[in-house]
């Protein structure tokens, strides 16, 4: 399960330096996968009894915590998704918001043995760094996310009107962002760990969104720019929605097809599933001899021309794209192939190539030589063969003798790797078995040694 079986495992150093893997991170998946409506809900989940605790703590009049259930139950864990700007962020504000009633949840009606996703989560719960990283994510959300998504309308600023929703205006939001992360970072002498902990991780986000901003001249700290730019520039949209959902659509079909389905047949797909012409009452009523004069119309059409020929224009410039790509390749493959006939060359004038009948040849050769023999096998049939190899932060040439072993193994490998596993086991066991006799007759002869001794004695 997320999170458990990472951290129960015989080495989890990679939960303190991977971004990926980190506790904060598996701690945030596991609770959104316990407590979301999306995550299997009549299994591991634990949303539905969540729900009805937050419920009962509700119509609870003696309940101190009644105003809290309320507004946890309008905002509680959304599903995970590694794709959403600030989803990280945003389910650490609503851990921060949920983790007393979800102790009190573990300590009223969770069995925290139930299974690995619900001891992981009450590990989660109960360490002290993982809510350490929630507090100090839930204030870079507030710093930086919050703003962002309300700049560019997302979520529940999609209907909010915003003076900062042009370019000019996000130039200006992300300046004031710096600014505000800068003063977050400063470091000050009797800061506690946690102080320092969160100045350091503003100074890193201060840090991240300086250099993607520098990839634009626009967003360079004092780049000039015309007043016929800007006003171009505020009349482009921010966002695309469209246009990202159509990708997403592609790729959710490219996926669906293994890759073997045509553009063209996919293209034709989302337009038929867009338009919902099939589906229309004007469609089925028609006779069977409408509907076909319409399906000839709607190929044959001036429109319909048009947009052929749009896509042959489309699809030739792909051809092209191809062929240039394809002729590339021909060419990096002759010069291969060239360089392969002046190493043989090479080769030919000291007698090789080596071959698995001329292996002793090689100690007569030069260590020159012995070097052409293994670039020529490099090429040809042992990509993995290697003139040096490294020791510490230097490359050190193999001696002579490692040359000549190395061409030996490709050329005559001693053992044979792919011999049967079965026979293999066989004859170690009869090995075995051939040690405990002779073990066995040891002692039956030490026995009787003793019992004459024994015998002997008055």
């Amino acid at each position: 399960m997320i999170g458990a079986q990472k951290l129960i495992s015989k080495d989890a150093s990679h939960v303190f330096n991977s971004p990926k893997n980190s506790i904060w991170t598996l701690g945030l998946i596991a609770f959104s996968k316990m407590l979301s409506p999306s995550h299997a809900q009549e299994s591991v989940s634990l949303y539905k009894f969540y729900k009805q605790y937050l419920l009962e703590d509700i119509n609870n009049d003696q309940s101190e915590t009644k105003e809290a259930s309320k507004e946890l139950l309008r905002h509680g864990f959304q599903k995970f998704s590694s794709n959403r700007f600030g989803r990280m962020l945003s389910l650490s504000q609503t851990f921060e918001e949920n983790k007393i009633m979800i102790g009190k949840f573990y300590e009223d009606q969770v069995d925290e043995h139930a299974n690995k996703l619900v001891l992981a989560c009450f590990a989660y719960l109960n360490s002290e760094w993982f809510q350490l990283c929630c507090s100090i994510a839930v204030k870079i959300y507030q710093i930086v996310v919050v703003p962002i998504k309300d700049a560019l309308g997302m979520d529940e600023a999609r209907d909010i009107k915003s003076e900062k929703r042009s370019w000019t205006g996000l130039k200006s939001l992300f300046q004031h962002l710096l600014g505000t992360l800068s003063s977050h970072s400063e470091k000050k002498t009797g800061m506690t760990g946690s102080q320092l902990l969160e100045s350091e991780a503003a100074l890193k986000v201060s840090a991240a969104m300086s250099k993607q901003l520098n990839y634009m001249d626009f967003y360079k700290e004092g780049a000039e720019i015309s007043d016929d730019i800007l006003n171009k520039i505020d009349e482009a949209p921010l966002t695309n929605s469209g246009a990202e959902s159509n990708f997403a659509h592609l790729d959710l079909e490219c996926r669906r097809g293994s890759g073997q389905t045509k553009l063209k047949t996919m293209s034709d797909r989302h337009i038929v599933k867009t338009n919902n012409y099939f589906e229309s009452d004007q469609w089925k009523s028609l006779s069977p001899e409408l509907k076909q004069k319409e399906w000839n119309h709607a190929k044959n059409s001036e429109k319909a021309k048009i947009v052929k020929g749009m896509q042959k224009e489309f699809f030739d410039k792909v051809a092209a794209a191809d062929k240039i790509a394809n002729k590339e390749k021909a060419l990096k493959k002759q010069k291969k192939n060239m360089k392969m006939l002046e190493v043989f060359e090479k080769v030919k004038t000291h007698g090789g190539p080596v071959t698995a009948k001329s292996l002793d040849t090689l100690e007569n050769m030069s260590e020159q030589d012995i070097l052409e023999e293994v670039k020529l096998l490099r090429m040809t049939i042992a990509p993995n063969i290697r003139e040096r190899r490294k020791v510490g932060n230097k490359f050190v040439k193999f001696s002579k003798k490692e040359l000549i072993s190395q061409i030996e193994n490709v050329l005559k490998p001693e053992d044979d790797m792919s011999a049967d596993i079965d026979s293999l086991l066989l004859s170690i066991m009869e090995e075995d078995k051939d040690d405990n006799n002779s073990k066995e007759d040891e002692k039956e002869s030490e026995d009787q040694d003793n019992l004459g001794l024994s015998a002997c004695r008055p």
